[in-house]
């Protein structure tokens, strides 16, 4: 394998391994479906005595960087890659956030002012953040940062894990307050716990500084021999040895009703962590380190005659242990308000804030939501944390028994999926006894 080789697996990694499932769930305020409400915010008590909320998808992807479309072209079905064109679309600071949530059956029972809950979920999130630095220099090489430290160490997570919960939501007069307990179990799990990795060139030998305070660690995903001889296999959704990788977790939530139109909404979701003890592997590079003389420029225009086993392993120095370690879930917090102008119309503010190891991200979107008969559309303009281009749409249908729902925070990225910076989605259905 060689340094050109490495990159171009990097940022098709990054690019493609978070493509397609950021976490915004803005336009879901608006739903008629108390399923998708009681989601957002456990304090949502149900409109039935027994709600059955069906298997659905939540998948949304947020990004700034890189994106699919800038490196991949397709001429006559022949996919063709040419990293260079990332120069020119890099940032300073680049992000990927991205969360998929499989739903499964759900089983809601109210009486008289309270509602109990049960279900199960399947969730899978990643996340990434790097440089423009580890770009350049990876496709330019090292010349042009003579006696400059550059931080060219990514971090990022890939993980998935099964979900089952255990809610109550209670009304109190005008006020509803609800809590969910979840047992967690981890499926997979590949992420660092530091993620430093500094160079410096000096300017007369070319000589390579390395000072590194790097931490992989992997629970049955990565098999690590040395930097040329590795094998990553991610099995997202496992349902064998579901006793493993346990964790916890809980959602809270509270609603108030200012007046009879007038709602505020507030919820905290995803508060929790997993302990990591199947088949763990940590790999860890934690010191400085000097290689004599090289200009990684020259190195990757002849790189069929560099091997990268006898040059960057000898700097890594990387330790392989088996140590249990724990990552916590990316929490989630939602504030929103909505005032019904009439039976059939409804407006809306919603914000949203992600918290977990990479970059942090927020959103604030203005709603609206048109009932037609048993049909209820709903649109949404949103800025989403530095893309002020989001339209969203949604569509429920309430058959009395039986609802249907599809909605998108940003219904135009879903029509171009490999350039779009910003993807998202939700199909669901519940039904009402």
């Amino acid at each position: 394998m060689t340094v050109k080789n490495l990159i171009l697996i990097i940022i098709l990694t990054l690019s493609t391994m978070m493509h397609g499932t950021a976490q915004f769930d803005l336009i879901g305020q608006l739903s008629s479906d108390h399923t998708i409400l009681n989601s957002l915010n456990p304090a949502q008590t149900m409109d039935s005595t027994i709600v059955i909320g069906l298997p659905g998808i939540f998948n949304s992807n947020r990004y700034k960087g890189i994106a699919y479309g800038d490196i991949i072209s397709s001429s006559n079905n022949i996919n063709t890659i040419d990293a260079t064109t990332a120069l020119s679309v890099v940032e300073p600071s680049n992000h990927y956030q991205n969360y998929l949530d499989l739903q499964g059956l759900a089983l809601h029972v109210t009486t008289k002012s309270i509602t109990i809950s049960a279900g199960y979920n399947v969730k899978l999130m990643a996340y990434a953040e790097y440089t423009d630095e580890l770009v350049k220099l990876g496709l330019e090489g090292n010349a042009q940062y003579l006696d400059e430290q550059l931080s060219i160490g990514p971090n990022f997570g890939l993980r998935s894990y099964h979900e089952v919960y255990l809610g109550l939501a209670k009304k109190i007069g005008n006020i509803s307050v609800g809590g969910r307990f979840k047992v967690l179990s981890g499926i997979e799990d590949l992420s660092t716990s530091q993620s430093q990795i500094n160079i410096t060139t000096d300017s007369e030998y070319y000589a390579l500084q390395f000072d590194n305070q790097y931490q992989l660690n992997s629970s049955g995903v990565l098999a690590y021999t040395d930097l040329s001889d590795f094998e990553v296999d991610f099995d997202a959704i496992r349902y064998s040895g579901l006793s493993s990788n346990v964790g916890y977790g809980v959602d809270l939530g509270i609603g108030i009703d200012v007046n009879d139109r007038w709602n505020i909404k507030a919820s905290a979701l995803d508060i929790g962590k997993i302990k990591w003890t199947k088949r763990v592997q940590n790999y860890t590079s934690s010191d400085s380190y000097s290689y004599e003389g090289v200009d990684l420029v020259k190195l990757i225009k002849d790189s069929d005659n560099f091997e990268l086993q006898d040059s960057l392993y000898n700097i890594l120095q990387i330790e392989t242990t088996e140590n249990e370690y724990e990552t916590a879930l990316a929490g989630r917090y939602n504030v929103s308000t909505t005032y019904e102008i009439d039976p059939s119309q409804i407006v809306g503010i919603s914000t949203y804030m992600i918290n977990h190891d990479g970059p942090n991200q927020w959103a604030i979107a203005l709603q609206y939501r048109k009932q037609l008969g048993r049909l209820h559309l709903s649109g949404q303009y949103a800025y989403i944390n530095d893309n002020p281009t989001n339209i969203g749409a949604g569509l429920g249908i309430n058959l009395g028994w039986l609802q249907l729902n599809a909605y998108s925070d940003n219904i135009l990225g879903l029509m171009d999926m490999q350039n779009t910076r910003s993807t998202n989605f939700r199909l669901g259905a519940s039904v009402h006894l």
